[in-house]
């Protein structure tokens, strides 16, 4: 297999996962992390790894993260810096400048924290925050429910873009994702239509109390997830949803995966802000629909309504679409991987996380840590190295050498197909992935782009310029 290592992470107590300089109010948050209350101008600190975390101006966390998890991919796919500290609520420093403006350095060494003055934390801010807003293509017309294996990239305007990359991936020879077809966004249009429950939305967005007040916010989006979610879904669209269940995979568990034309876009992924349902086999009409007003509904999460607010994505004109899939059986492993070497340029290869089906592969709070590999492609070679073992494998490996060269040959494929589709783009593909069946073959979850910045500080519109 190459040179292989494992390295141990009970002796870290400093972790830099996205360096860079940022300036915020540092807020100490001793308990769980209350999301409604989250500023893009605060920089966090926090006793527990959250599920999911609003835009902020830096996160440092007393849990190590794993890398490819999940508020560590959001802090890297936004540029915000993000570090580990395991005495982060026993340092001085840190309790000193709690509620104080302050400006934050972390690089791969150590960090800097010191106060900072409001001229210069608004020049900062300024230069995070895109200039222009964002429309997503929104295409209404499209009504069939349509097999993800006939889905291109330009079908994002009707399917979202998590379906319509999955499609993508359909036609790359050689690779098996789960299948499944879409509801498209249109249905999601109408139901929301006929709720009214946003037609007050622009003068919200215009009145200042609604602006600086996150409860009032919190509220307001409430309802309107009430409003989705509490509205008949159309009876047909159950029936011809249930009908394909049992075309496709009859007697299968299901998945519904939320798929917004707002995700991926220029500096803005919308990874991680939706919400995807799963139901039982045999589902009834009542199931069936709840999880699709539940995942319509996703679309309001004040996490999701935030992060778009700060991307200046327009609220109006984002359309949820759903991947509906069956579950795949006999799975051994899921995994998530980025086809680029995340910790240095200079040695090109593809980043994987992976766990034992039941763990978690992106979460590191407590003890539970997914296996860690560097598959090198700078070589003609097969070389692997482990980072890290699985803390649910009990010293064991959980994916052997035939499974990386498995893993590496979907991913190469999957790198050189969609570079040479986003170009300039992004610099690697964000991958989810699964290990099934007696021959341990690789199944395709999600492809996605994502940009991995080697040099500190690359701002959003950087990455909007290269388009």
């Amino acid at each position: 297999m190459g040179s292989a290592s494992t390295h141990c992470l009970a002796g870290v107590r400093y972790q830099p996962l996205t360096t860079g300089k940022t300036f915020g109010f540092l807020r100490l948050v001793e308990g769980a992390l209350d999301a409604s209350t989250v500023r893009a101008d605060q920089i966090l600190v926090l006793a527990q790894l959250p599920d999911e975390i609003p835009v902020s101006a830096g996160v440092i966390s007393r849990q190590l993260q794993a890398p490819l998890g999940h508020i560590a991919i959001l802090c890297a796919t936004r540029g915000t810096p993000n570090m580990a500290v395991r005495d982060a609520f026993e340092r001085a420093d840190l309790r000193a400048l709690d509620g104080k403006l302050v400006e934050l350095d972390v690089n791969m060494q150590e960090f800097s924290i010191r106060t900072a003055t409001r001229a210069a934390a608004e020049r900062a801010w300024k230069r995070r925050r895109p200039h222009r807003p964002q429309v997503p293509a929104l295409a209404r017309e499209e009504s069939r429910l349509l097999d993800v294996s006939t889905l291109r990239l330009a079908d994002t305007r009707f399917a979202g873009a998590k379906a319509a990359q999955l499609g993508e991936v359909t036609h790359i020879a050689g690779l098996s994702t789960p299948g499944g077809f879409v509801i498209p966004l249109s249905y999601y249009l109408q139901h929301l239509s006929a709720t009214h429950a946003t037609a007050e939305l622009a003068a919200k967005l215009a009145a200042p109390a609604f602006a600086e007040d996150s409860a009032t916010r919190a509220r307001w989006l409430a309802g309107v997830r009430d409003a989705i979610q509490q509205r008949p879904v159309d009876a047909a669209l159950v029936a011809n949803v249930r009908e394909r269940m049992r075309q496709v995979a009859p007697g299968a568990r299901w998945i519904l995966r939320s798929s917004t034309n707002a995700e991926d876009l220029a500096g803005f992924t919308g990874a991680g802000l939706y919400r995807s349902i799963r139901v039982k086999a045999g589902a009834d009409e009542t199931q069936v629909a709840a999880a699709i007003a539940e995942v319509w509904a996703s679309v309001w999460l004040q996490g999701a309504f935030e992060e778009r607010a700060w991307y200046r994505v327009d609220h109006a004109a984002v359309g949820m679409a759903i991947l509906v899939q069956p579950f795949v059986d006999g799975a051994i492993a899921n995994g998530v991987a980025i086809t680029a070497n995340p910790f240095t340029e200079q040695r090109p290869g593809f980043f994987i996380n992976a766990q034992s089906i039941g763990g978690s592969v992106t979460g590191a709070a407590g003890n539970e840590v997914p296996e860690q590999h560097l598959i090198y492609t700078y070589s003609g070679e097969f070389e692997a190295e482990l980072l890290a073992h699985s803390s649910r494998m009990g010293g064991a490996t959980l994916l052997a050498e035939t499974d990386l060269r498995a893993l590496g040959d979907v991913l190469q494929k999957l790198h050189t197909h969609f570079m040479h589709t986003w170009r300039r783009r992004a610099n690697a593909v964000d991958v989810e992935f699964l290990l099934a069946g007696g021959d341990r073959h690789v199944i395709v979850l999600q492809a996605r782009p994502y940009r991995v910045t080697y040099a500190a500080g690359q701002r959003i519109d950087d990455i909007a310029a290269e388009r």
